[in-house]
């Protein structure tokens, strides 16, 4: 079984940035990424992550590190069946909210669809967006 493991640098308590590495079930890494700045004010830490219900995806959400876009919860999948990072937010607009998963592998979340003023909730398959991807 393919496992995430999230390593947070920690200030007063609270997550500032993180580095995220999946590992194969005898620990080797097949995918590893930090989003840490030098000088903690410029990155990301986790603050949402979990496996979706076919453990095909790994979805995390971040905050930036420095308070810059306090509106905005960066949200990735990690791609199991081709060791990708995806962004969802470049797939399908900017993410507002905590998202939410169902099986197999769906998510929704809150996201400005044209501008800050107009949040639309969104959910859509991560398999399909892969799919549409490859074509």
């Amino acid at each position: 079984m393919t496992k995430a493991v999230v390593y947070n640098y920690y200030e007063k308590g609270a997550v500032l940035e993180s580095r995220i590495s999946i590992l194969n079930r005898k620990g080797k890494v097949l995918f590893d990424t930090s989003f840490a700045s030098k000088d903690h004010e410029h990155g990301f830490g986790v603050d949402q992550a979990e496996w979706t219900a076919d453990s095909k995806f790994f979805v995390f959400g971040m905050l930036s590190s420095g308070g810059h876009q306090p509106w905005h919860a960066f949200t990735y999948a990690y791609s199991t069946s081709n060791n990708e990072l995806i962004s969802i937010d470049q797939a399908v607009e900017p993410v507002t909210s905590a998202f939410k998963l169902f099986p197999p592998d769906s998510i929704e979340a809150v996201g400005f669809k044209t501008d800050i003023n107009h949040q639309m909730k969104f959910g859509f398959r991560l398999s399909n967006l892969i799919n549409h991807k490859k074509r």
